[in-house]
């Protein structure tokens, strides 16, 4: 009995959450020519995994968000969330952009609650819980603030709330953190690590930090200048919980970090 019970988790964790199939995207240009961004990208996301994509700006990282979440149609290709083919927008995917999306007229007790009031969760559940993940988030006492009166860091840690309060099964992040200072990211960062430490929800990071990435994945995709493919796939070994500030003079730490560098540099580098 115990065996199964074992095989069984082992089962559901290896479980392919969400699969990329021969995904190929274009845009229509100013000109009115086509401009090819995705050429023939095929990856998958395992159940819990915690995945950052990293490449050079402009080389359809977000492109590749919308398409997995179904704000974009592709061209060609499918995406497959627990095997089944994805053509729309699902309430299973909350999504955290560069920019917070806080309403500026709502205190932050009320922007956490927007999702769950827009899903009609009674007054009474969704205060309790709104209440219960801003404490989560170190940000008692801010609950009648309005945005403007908080630093970037408490609004980002606000924007991030609000999206887990729909509890969806899977994050995307799409720079997160790219305005704010390093101590700020770095804080956020743990915010992050402690926070899938204890949901292990899948979550797919775009970044252009390697830092970053590294610090918080299981796995590092590597893309090339558009029309971008995939370059090479690090899976990231390093023992967690980790720490931001201690990681970084981690010897494996720094030679992942080389070995990464090495593989973008070029797609970088004009």
């Amino acid at each position: 009995m115990l065996d199964n019970s074992i095989k069984s988790l082992a089962t559901k964790t290896d479980q392919k959450k969400f699969i990329v199939k021969n995904l190929k995207h274009s845009f229509i240009g100013n000109d009115g020519e086509y401009v090819d961004v995705i050429d023939n990208i095929s990856f998958s996301v395992k159940e819990k995994e915690f995945i950052s994509i990293v490449g050079p700006s402009g080389c359809g990282k977000s492109t590749i968000l919308n398409l997995m979440s179904g704000l974009l149609k592709p061209n060609s290709g499918n995406i497959l969330l627990d095997g089944k083919v994805l053509n729309k927008i699902t309430p299973r995917i909350g999504y955290i952009s560069q920019s917070d999306s806080l309403l500026p007229w709502r205190t932050v007790l009320s922007n956490v609650e927007l999702g769950m009031e827009i899903r009609k969760v009674p007054e009474k559940s969704r205060r309790k819980r709104a209440l219960e993940l801003i404490r989560q988030a170190d940000l008692e006492g801010f609950e009648n603030s309005y945005p403007y009166q908080l630093s970037g860091g408490m609004r980002k840690r606000v924007d991030i709330i609000k999206v887990l309060a729909v509890e969806p099964e899977i994050i995307f992040m799409d720079e997160p953190f790219a305005s704010l200072d390093v101590f700020t990211r770095e804080m956020l960062q743990r915010y992050i690590l402690n926070l899938w430490q204890t949901t292990k929800q899948t979550i797919i990071f775009i970044t252009h930090d390697l830092t970053e990435a590294i610090t918080l994945s299981d796995r590092v995709i590597i893309l090339t200048k558009r029309p971008t493919t995939i370059k090479y796939e690090y899976n990231i070994d390093l023992a967690r919980p980790r720490s931001p500030e201690e990681l970084r003079f981690n010897p494996e730490f720094i030679q992942l970090h080389k070995s990464i560098w090495e593989d973008l540099k070029n797609e970088v580098e004009m």
